[in-house]
């Protein structure tokens, strides 16, 4: 009798462990969901201000060539450029972090579907338990 309560209590400890993954992938799911929701946030508004840095620099390319003798058209032209090569970073390393949340969001799938299958085995077993132990005891 001793070794079935033993049996049964080792399932159920398996069952809400498994229980508890499966809770946790699924709040860590919904984070990095979130997160890959910011991360495209972000990445939308670099992508206005590059429009916004190319639209200026087309303003001072023309100022500097009506002006040519305004060193000021021209520092602008250079600022403008380099804004443009920080935007264009910033959404790289935006998209790098979009695609390797996407690798983690399918492996935490997979994690919970995974957990899953352990938790209906664990339940399969806890069920056959009872039954033997009932029949068992039945004789």
């Amino acid at each position: 009798m001793l070794q079935e309560e033993l049996d049964t209590q080792v399932l159920s400890s398996m069952g809400k462990n498994s229980l508890n993954k499966a809770n946790e992938n699924d709040d860590s799911l919904s984070y990095l969901q979130d997160i890959k929701e910011l991360l495209s946030d972000i990445e939308n508004s670099i992508k206005n201000i590059d429009d916004l840095a190319q639209k200026q620099e087309v303003l001072c390319r023309t100022l500097n060539e009506k002006f040519p003798n305004v060193k000021r058209f021209e520092d602008a032209i250079k600022e403008a450029e380099d804004l443009k090569n920080n935007t264009k970073k910033v959404i790289t390393c935006s998209q790098k972090a979009q695609d390797k949340l996407l690798a983690t969001l399918d492996l935490t799938k997979e994690q919970t579907a995974q957990n899953e299958k352990y938790k209906h085995v664990i339940d399969s077993l806890h069920s056959l338990s009872a039954k033997m132990t009932s029949m068992l005891e039945g004789n």
